[in-house]
């Protein structure tokens, strides 16, 4: 465990950067924290805990030295519709922080199996598109929340309605818009003041903690002025308390049945946001990857997150790791100081916390949900392909009306969908030698008048494009001049057990007639295929010519003095 190497080297300059680092990255924890526990209709205790505990155990198994994990702005969002729904229609209500604990534990078991199995994998064909969608519905929804909040008043405790069947947005507008409802300004003006210091903020002083000075600023002046007497605070709607108590999970198996879908949609947001956050600190501190390793301390922090109650799940933040490396963090024990200043703070500070007034919090979130979209990556999605902007309009749509599990799950299988679709059809080029012995395309209106027909293939050839790969051939073999079939695989770097099938079938054919199938460019991996498969035996091994890679048209030069031998033997035999 790289956690003991990092020990054994560590040095005093070592402790010195990571001291600063931690606390820079502790005044970004405990707003963000705060804000996405409520954000989740959870105590704040919830987000706390996650952040905490969360991200120490993490900071002990991952591979990236300075992954910080914690709870994020779209797992919040999933972990209160998953509550929510949780809790629909029951007759006897269920404790939510019961359902909470549940969708810990399976949480854990998910990113443990995904580690395990290099299930994340998979995850590489979710598209950009994909996410950009999911993110943009998501700030859309965090937003109308937030406004529904600050104009109509508090809406913690208020679960989000989450059912099928009709747009979130139209709803939430027509109650944004109603006039039978009492409109609370003051809460709006000061997160509209919040909003602007923040901008400010980040556009003067972007190394400043903005946010801890917003809730702490702010606090300090409900404190000490009691100018916010009759605006809502911390402590006004929601319970406060801050303990460290150890209690052992319950296991239900049928709730767990019924969350599992957000528990999903949670661990496989997680695993890409894992993924994001060890790329882009790769790509500034050039340490290597290991994406299992990163998911498998995920499934370790939130295994470990599982015996608090009220703890939410946790995951990697891209935004948090990226402080830890700015600010100079140099070891893992960065982030596993920062969960102990955030500890010592709020143990010394927690009744600060309860004057923090709840625009504070909504002039956070806003803020977190207008910066969440990269629009130069949005731009990039509707200009690349149709299939981009058409992932990314149906993602953001299906947020909008169905639930966010749903939508991005959903975005997902689309996105995988398309990818597969590209890869199921091999690219067909037929190919000749000029007069200067150069390998050349041929153009598909050309007309060919030629005994051997070279025809080069592009892809994977797995059971998927059998039947393509098929009708090709069978078209070619249309011509009766054709004598020798030459299929150029050098662009082909894996093959199955159908598509071995399917060559002694295609051999088998053509032999039937009189003709000859020769196959060229074949790499070593393909070699062994043929080999273990025994088409090697069946189609003679002197019909295949394996690629060289420092003169890549040798193989098919080879393979059309084989075709030539082969037609010189068929004329002195008739």
């Amino acid at each position: 465990m790289r956690f003991f190497s990092d020990v054994r080297t560590y040095n005093r300059a070592f402790f010195r950067k990571d001291l600063f680092a931690a606390f820079s990255i502790a005044c970004l924890v405990i707003p963000q924290s705060i804000a996405y526990a409520l954000l989740a209709d959870l105590p704040v205790i919830s987000g706390l805990y996650s952040a905490i505990f969360g991200t120490f155990i993490a900071a002990m198994f991952s591979r990236s030295s300075l992954l910080m994990s914690g709870p994020s702005t779209a797992m919040a969002i999933l972990v209160q519709t998953a509550i929510a729904e949780a809790r629909r229609g029951t007759v006897h209500p269920i404790d939510p922080f019961h359902v909470l604990s549940q969708l810990v534990i399976l949480v854990a078991f998910l990113y443990i199996l995904f580690s395990l199995f290099n299930i994340g994998r998979c995850l590489q064909f979710v598209s950009r598109s994909v996410m950009l969608g999911y993110f943009s519905g998501l700030s859309v929804v965090i937003i109308i929340e937030q406004m529904l909040s600050l104009v109509h008043g508090p809406s913690v405790g208020k679960p989000i309605d989450s059912s099928i069947g009709s747009s979130f947005v139209l709803r939430k507008m027509a109650a944004l818009f109603s006039p039978d409802q009492t409109v609370y300004w003051t809460p709006f003006i000061g997160a509209i003041l919040g909003l602007a210091f923040l901008f400010f903020m980040k556009k003067k002083y972007a190394s400043f903690p903005s946010a801890f000075i917003l809730l702490f600023g702010s606090a300090y002046l409900s404190y000490a002025f009691a100018l916010f007497h009759h605006i809502p605070t911390l402590n006004a709607s929601t319970p406060l308390y801050f303990s460290a108590e150890i209690k052992a999970p319950s296991i239900d198996l049928l709730l767990m049945r019924e969350i599992f879908p957000s528990a999903l949609a949670i661990a496989l947001l997680g695993v890409i946001e894992a993924f994001s956050a060890a790329k882009a600190l790769s790509a500034k501190s050039k340490d290597a990857i290991c994406h299992n390793q990163d998911v498998f301390s995920l499934g370790m922090a939130n295994s470990s997150l599982s015996l608090f109650p009220f703890s939410m799940p946790a995951s990697a933040s891209v935004t948090r790791s990226l402080l830890a490396y700015n600010v100079g963090g140099k070891t893992r024990l960065s982030g596993m100081i920062s969960s102990c200043f955030v500890y010592g703070i709020l143990f010394f500070f927690w009744p600060c916390v309860s004057y923090i007034p709840l625009f504070a919090f909504s002039a956070l979130l806003i803020f977190t949900a207008l910066h969440v979209v990269d629009r130069q990556a949005l731009k990039l999605c509707f200009r690349a392909t149709k299939e981009d902007a058409w992932i990314f309009s149906m993602t953001f749509f299906l947020c909008m009306v169905f639930r966010l599990d749903i939508a991005f799950i959903v975005g997902a299988f689309f996105s995988i969908g398309f990818y597969l679709r590209s890869v199921a059809i091999p690219h067909f080029q037929e190919y000749a030698f000029d007069y200067a012995g150069k390998l050349s395309i041929i153009q598909p209106n050309a007309k060919k008048h030629s005994k051997v027909r070279i025809i080069g293939i592009g892809g994977e050839l797995f059971f998927g494009v059998v039947d393509v790969l098929e009708k090709a051939i069978a078209n070619i073999a249309k011509d009766d001049e054709v004598k020798v079939v030459v299929l150029r695989l050098n662009n082909v770097h894996h093959m199955d057990g159908s598509m071995c099938l399917a060559l002694v079938q295609l051999h088998e054919q053509l032999q039937a007639s009189g003709r000859h199938l020769l196959i060229s460019g074949i790499t070593t991996k393909v070699w062994r295929v043929l080999e273990r498969s025994e088409v090697l035996q069946k189609l003679r091994q002197e019909n295949f010519f394996l690629r060289d890679e420092t003169r890549p048209q040798l193989s098919t030069w080879k393979a059309c003095l084989r075709a030539e031998e082969l037609l010189t033997t068929s004329i002195s035999n008739l």
